[in-house]
């Protein structure tokens, strides 16, 4: 181990003891008495003692303020990864109770659809069975207007027969009349014997004249008849051919009926199938829900845990930082690149915690890598006894790494621009482990210093 001789003149022992003893409870444990007397020798090897035991002690605290902040990266980044997973799951619970909600409306809709079909299916069965006694009833009416046609008919030909009768009348009128006319010559010519009977003569060609006119009444009559019976055939044919129609429309109207009952039946059916999947699938998103909301719950213990974690990390951190300050108060070999590895990991620990909003940085507020302690040391006169090390000259590419992505990250955050914030934090990890490896390299290579 290098160490520090006393300025004090070999002469002058007592003085040179006090001296170093003095320089010991001051904290430096470099110094060593310069005699080579028995009580010197016995001094050089207890502050050799006391200065390796220190030695020890600040590194076992180093590592422990290492170990604690790494370990509080690390929960940072748990933190900030079970955050990510509580909203994600809140969303999904959000999105799945909707579901729930839209799945449930859907099936209570389905089950209504249901009951407007059945209604549907019974109106349908209600109007084929209307069609077909409508049909029933046509065929009635066809019926009777193929009979009332068919008496039509008769009655027309009872009139031509009629009428028939009528002309023999007519003749035997116009008989009845010539001969009347010819018994009245005769009554003339018998003279007063023969007016009796000129006077019958008289009233029979009277009564057949009048029986003249009364047959030319009832033939005008029959004509007449003749006529609108014509017309009525004429109506009752037309009818009949609109019966026919309409039967023929209430066979395809039934037949349409029958068709639109089957595909109803079909529809109905298949709504069936639908309303009773969607039940299922309501009773099953009901279950994921709960399932989701459990995991919610749980993520946001979780996220609790690892919060409290942390605050317990952050006071054994605090604690470990405490005993490296009091121990960096006594001056040993690299004591400040051994304090500059415990710089390191809590610069990291700072921008971890910036990440989860435990912490405000500002990229203006940050040291620059001639600012910090391991900056300040290595650009004085100090490092002078490491400048040998192939370790430091290696050192100030990644130390300045270090700040300068850890100055952007902290700009970026602030800025909003978290995916970018973590990508420079992930440039200073890996600048940092080069950092922290150097440091190491030069302890090794400058064990005394």
């Amino acid at each position: 181990m290098d160490t520090r001789q006393s300025d004090a003149p070999p002469a002058d022992r007592d003085e040179d003891l006090v001296a170093c003893i003095d320089a010991v409870i001051g904290g430096d444990l470099i110094i060593r008495p310069r005699g080579d007397d028995p009580l010197s020798r016995k001094l050089s090897l207890l502050f050799d003692r006391m200065a390796a035991d220190t030695t020890a002690a600040l590194d076992h605290a180093v590592t422990q303020s290492m170990a604690a902040n790494e370990l509080s990266v690390s929960g940072g980044q748990m933190l900030r990864m079970a955050r990510d997973v509580d909203g994600q799951t809140q969303s999904i619970a959000s999105a799945i109770t909707e579901m729930v909600s839209s799945v449930e409306t859907l099936s209570s809709s389905t089950d209504d659809v249901a009951e407007y079909v059945e209604g549907v299916t019974q109106a349908t069965i209600a109007g084929e069975r209307a069609v077909e006694n409508a049909g029933a009833t046509m065929q009635q009416i066809s019926s009777a207007v193929g009979e009332a046609a068919g008496q039509v008919d008769a009655l027309k030909g009872a009139s031509s027969q009629i009428g028939d009768i009528v002309k023999s009348i007519e003749e035997i009128a116009a008989q009845t009349k010539l001969l009347a006319l010819n018994a009245t010559i005769e009554a003339a010519r018998a003279g007063e014997a023969g007016k009796g009977f000129g006077v019958v003569a008289s009233e029979v060609k009277s009564l057949s004249e009048q029986t003249a006119r009364a047959t030319q009444d009832i033939r005008d009559r029959i004509t007449a008849l003749q006529e609108e019976m014509g017309a009525i055939v004429g109506s009752m044919t037309s009818g009949a051919k609109a019966v026919e129609s309409g039967l023929s429309a209430m066979e395809t109207v039934g037949s349409g009926m029958n068709e639109i009952a089957g595909g109803i039946g079909g529809v109905k059916s298949r709504i069936e199938e639908v309303a009773t999947v969607l039940r299922q699938q309501a009773a099953a998103s009901n279950e994921i829900a709960s399932g989701a909301t459990a995991i919610t719950t749980m993520t946001q213990q979780t996220v609790a845990g690892i919060e409290a974690n942390a605050d317990t990390v952050d006071r054994s951190i605090s604690a470990t930082t405490a005993h490296a300050g009091t121990l960096s108060n006594y001056e040993v070999p690299g004591k400040i690149v051994r304090l500059a590895k415990a710089d390191h990991v809590i610069w990291k620990k700072r921008l971890a915690d910036m990440l989860v909003g435990r912490a405000k940085l500002r990229d203006s507020e940050l040291a620059d890598h001639r600012s910090c302690r391991l900056g300040k040391w290595y650009y004085s006169d100090l490092a002078e006894a490491f400048r040998g090390s192939a370790a430091f000259a290696a050192l100030e590419g990644p130390h300045e790494q270090v700040h300068t992505h850890g100055k952007e990250a902290a700009r970026l955050y602030n800025a909003g621009d978290l995916d970018g914030a973590i990508s420079e934090i992930a440039e200073v990890e890996a600048a940092s482990k080069e950092v922290l490896a150097k440091l190491d390299q030069l302890l090794i290579d400058c064990p005394g210093r």
